[in-house]
């Protein structure tokens, strides 16, 4: 004799409902959930300068070491620092790259370097080139400094309207001179 067990009715609803629900499709959910703020610990920067007071100083990013902003009588300048990994040697690649970033075409190996001029870097021997051309169909000029450490390569850019550039120019070269970079 088979083996019964009565259900009582006062569970026969319940119990159908339950195996009603067990049976549906799954269905995907999305949520949105606020994301974490990574925590990266503050690192003493081995760089310190005076920055001129006209510039205006804006916050540093995960690129930047520094920014700055100047707005002068034809347009505004931006100024940035920037530490990579060491780029020794690699001269010929950074003017033409920054050429091409203004669609500029690439200069041969003996041009390129006759446009690298000495700079002072703090104590240090840097070098500049400065490019003009156009991006996004407005005219820019970059002036790009550069120092060489054994293990990273600095670069300091002012970039903006050939006007605003020429104006601050001489300001950005005074700037460089009181970078100082401490061993990493």
């Amino acid at each position: 004799m088979p083996l019964s067990f009565p259900i009582p009715p006062r569970f026969c609803l319940p119990l159908v409902l339950c195996l009603m629900a067990g049976c549906r499709k799954a269905e995907i959910a999305s949520y949105i959930a606020p994301k974490e703020v990574e925590s990266v610990p503050q690192k003493k920067s081995p760089l310190t300068y005076k920055a001129p007071a006209e510039w205006t100083e804006a916050p540093s990013d995960r690129m930047n070491t520094a920014q700055f902003t100047c707005k002068t009588a034809s347009g505004v300048v931006n100024i940035n620092i920037t530490a990579l990994e060491s780029m020794v040697g690699k001269e010929l690649l950074l003017v033409n790259m920054w050429r091409g970033v203004l669609a500029q075409t690439e200069l041969p190996e003996a041009e390129a370097m006759k446009s690298l001029l000495p700079v002072s870097v703090g104590n240090e021997s840097g070098t500049m080139f400065e490019v003009t051309g156009k991006r996004e169909n407005e005219e820019v000029t970059i002036v790009t400094a550069f120092v060489h450490r054994e293990e990273k390569s600095w670069f300091f850019k002012l970039q903006g309207p050939p006007a605003a550039v020429a104006l601050q120019k001489a300001t950005f070269i005074d700037f460089l001179k009181t970078v100082q970079l401490q061993s990493l």
